[in-house]
């Protein structure tokens, strides 16, 4: 039985990906996306902090500009996080790098299909964390 759940779950993946998914560019970027998932895999972390990174992760937006801008924004926290972003890699990699103190993510795109968007944030020995967001305003 859990053979079967296993290869349904995998079966279900693959068609996901592979029947939805398109190019990820900066036109189809451009427009404001809320953040709907967040499962973080950092086995030495203390639950209650990621539950609090969750909580923070699921009350943010981000809005992508032509220009290659972008503002992410909280709805606890009235101040926003301006920066750039840059498209990488054959179009699986998000750099966005924030103008506070000049930090920088890269965000493998784990699928994309023009109105929702996942990626994995490699956070090194830490571990790594699957983010998912829908786009709100094209």
């Amino acid at each position: 039985m859990k053979h079967r759940l296993t290869y349904f779950v995998i079966g279900v993946l693959l068609i996901g990906i592979t029947s939805c998914s398109k190019p990820l560019t900066h036109e189809n970027l451009v427009g404001k996306w809320q953040v709907v998932g967040f499962d973080a895999y950092v086995p030495n972390i203390n639950p209650s902090i990621v539950q609090g990174a969750e909580e923070i992760e699921l009350s943010s937006t981000y809005q992508f500009f032509a220009d290659s801008t972008f503002v992410r924004t909280f709805v606890e926290d009235e101040s926003p996080l301006n920066g750039r972003y840059a498209i990488s890699d054959e179009n699986k990699t998000i750099g966005l790098f924030f103008d506070l103190n000049n930090y920088g993510l890269m965000q493998e795109v784990q699928s994309f299909n023009g109105n929702e968007l996942e990626w994995k944030e490699d956070m090194g020995q830490v571990g790594y964390a699957e983010v998912s967001l829908v786009r709100i305003i094209k």
